[in-house]
């Protein structure tokens, strides 16, 4: 009996481990003027164990040729110092590359994280994916 109650409680305890990791991320391209702004949306926990995902996904969108990134993590519930330091990373290569990068739909939460670390300073946060849209049209516009 106490073997089945521990197989029990260790599936548990693994289940909601795997719920507490869930990562998900989609992305599309939205024509603006002349450039491709790849629009990047991400889900659950980015997190040491799931930063490379979205780090590969840049990657492939700046090998074919994408210079220009909306972040939408309205749905993001946890963000570690490793998707922290990904993001900061993002944008320097988003910038080398002549592009931008912008965040929008940040939660509370995840805002205290960035304003407490200055993050906020360095990237531009937006509520909306419209607004982030814009912002990159202007961007766009000069260049």
């Amino acid at each position: 009996m106490e073997e089945l109650l521990n197989k029990s409680f260790n599936t548990v305890i693994s289940d909601i481990k795997q719920t507490w990791k869930d990562f998900s991320m989609s992305s599309e391209h939205i024509k603006v003027l002349s450039e491709s702004v790849s629009l990047l949306k991400i889900s659950g926990y980015l997190d040491s164990d799931t930063v490379e995902q979205l780090e590969e996904s840049f990657h492939n969108e700046i090998v074919s040729g994408a210079r220009f990134f909306v972040v939408d993590v309205s749905s993001l519930d946890y963000i570690s110092s490793a998707g922290l330091g990904l993001i900061l990373g993002l944008l320097s290569e988003a910038k080398e590359k002549g592009g931008e990068l912008v965040i929008v739909g940040m939660t509370s939460k995840i805002a205290r994280k960035f304003d407490l670390l200055g993050f906020s300073r360095l990237l531009s946060m937006l509520p909306d994916v419209q607004q982030g849209i814009d912002k990159l049209s202007q961007k766009i516009q000069t260049v």
